[in-house]
């Protein structure tokens, strides 16, 4: 199912394209099962990172000491009995359900990725909330650049970005991106598994 908001993008390029005929591409993203899928042990580490950066996380980094070092007991109730449950593994990733934390230790982890898409394209506009990322730019910075026998020669960057989330142990949900363009070729370098947002 598409978001219903792809069409107010729709007509949002179609708004700067008249106004200013500007060639721009807009990508929604989304990582995969993303509160409960990140890596404890790597949300842990960038807190502390992320504290020494800048002392006013030094509290989070401490409750993240706490929380995340923890390699949760998981069962399931046995079929059995009303009243037996049986241990089923370890949890290792992700954040307690309903702790109030999860969503700034999955944020603290997944900000160097957009970081580093950023820094890499200054001209593209990457912004989250939460999970849901939004890139904004020159189709020739979002796209890859493939050369005749189909092979990338310029790493694009919605390329970079979904790499950068692998590398912190996130994996994008690539069947929820959708892209919208200001003319009518600005998505025409998209990867094919890309949709158009209609």
């Amino acid at each position: 199912m598409r978001p219903r908001s792809i069409d107010s993008w729709r007509r949002a390029g179609e708004a700067i394209s008249i106004r200013n005929d500007v060639k721009k591409g807009l990508i929604k993203t989304d990582v995969q099962n993303a509160h409960n899928s990140f890596p404890k042990d790597g949300a842990q580490k960038q807190t502390i990172e992320a504290a020494y950066a800048d002392p006013r996380l030094i509290p989070l980094a401490v409750a993240g000491a706490s929380i995340l070092r923890l390699a949760t007991p998981i069962y399931m109730r046995d079929y059995t009995s009303q009243t037996k449950f049986e241990f089923l593994c370890n949890g290792l990733m992700g954040g307690g359900q309903g702790n109030a934390l999860t969503g700034q230790f999955y944020v603290v982890n997944q900000d160097p990725a957009l970081k580093a898409v950023q820094a890499k394209f200054p001209n593209v506009d990457i912004k989250a909330i939460q999970d849901d990322i939004t890139i904004f730019g020159d189709p020739e910075d979002i796209f890859d650049e493939i050369d005749d026998r189909g092979e990338v020669t310029k790493l694009g960057a919605l390329s970079l970005l979904i790499q950068e989330l692998k590398a912190r142990g996130l994996d994008c949900n690539k069947i929820k991106f959708a892209c919208a363009g200001t003319t009518p070729d600005a998505c025409a370098r998209k990867p094919s598994w890309l949709i158009f947002g209609e």
